[in-house]
C-alpha cells in the first residue's frame, strides 16, 4: 500500500488501522471524502452513505432504477440510486413505516445485514459468542457471517460484544467492506 491516501486524506495517517481500506475505496472512485480534503474516518456513516459505499463496491447500476416506495428517499436524493439499485437487489428494505432514514447513522447491526446480503456471505458453521447477540436476535445470523470469515472479531475494546446497535464509522465501514470482499 502506498502512502497515497495520507496525501488524498491528510487524516488518514499510513499507520491508520483504516488506511489501506479506505484508500482502495477512494482508488476505486467509491468514496471520495469532503469539500476539505479529509475523510473523517471517526465520523459516523449515514445509511444513505452506507448505501451509496456499498452500491459502488458492489458496482450495481444506479442510474436505471424503478421508483421507490420509500416516503423519505426523493429522486433528487443523492443517496436515491444506490438506494433503489439495492432494493431492487434485495439487500435493503427499509423500515415497516415505509421509510429507509437516509439521513439516520447506521447501526453495526444493520451494516452486517448489508454486507452479508450484499456480497452473498453464507455462514459456514462458525458462530459468535458475542453476548448482544442471542440466539434469537434479528442480525445473529448476519454477525454469525461477519465473525465466520474474520470480517470482525467485535468491539475494538475487547469485550465480548459485537455492538449490534453502536453505530458505525466512516473508517469501520471501509475495513469491513475491504475485509468482506477479500473473504
Amino acid at each position: 500500500v502506498t502512502t497515497e491516501a495520507a496525501v488524498v486524506f491528510p487524516d488518514v495517517k499510513a499507520n491508520s488501522t483504516h488506511f489501506g481500506p479506505v484508500h482502495a475505496l477512494a482508488q476505486a472512485g467509491i468514496v471520495s471524502g469532503f469539500p476539505d480534503g479529509t475523510y473523517r474516518p471517526s465520523v459516523a456513516v449515514t445509511r444513505g452513505q452506507a448505501a451509496k459505499i456499498l452500491a459502488g463496491v458492489l458496482q450495481l447500476n444506479t442510474q436505471n432504477v424503478q421508483n421507490l416506495q420509500y416516503t423519505d428517499v426523493a429522486t433528487t436524493n443523492e443517496y436515491y440510486g444506490a438506494i433503489a439499485a439495492l432494493t431492487q437487489a434485495g439487500i435493503i428494505s427499509g423500515f415497516e413505516d415505509g421509510t429507509y432514514r437516509p439521513n439516520a447513522t447506521i447501526t453495526r447491526g444493520h451494516m452486517a445485514k448489508m454486507i452479508v446480503e450484499g456480497l452473498r456471505l453464507q455462514s459456514v458453521g462458525g458462530e459468535s459468542s458475542f453476548t448482544d447477540v442471542p440466539a434469537t436476535h434479528q442480525y445473529k445470523a448476519y454477525v454469525d457471517a461477519l465473525f465466520t470469515y474474520g470480517i470482525t472479531k467485535g468491539q475494538p475494546d475487547g469485550s465480548a460484544t459485537f455492538g449490534v446497535n453502536n453505530m458505525v464509522t466512516r473508517g469501520q465501514l471501509a475495513t469491513f467492506i475491504a475485509r468482506a470482499k477479500e473473504a
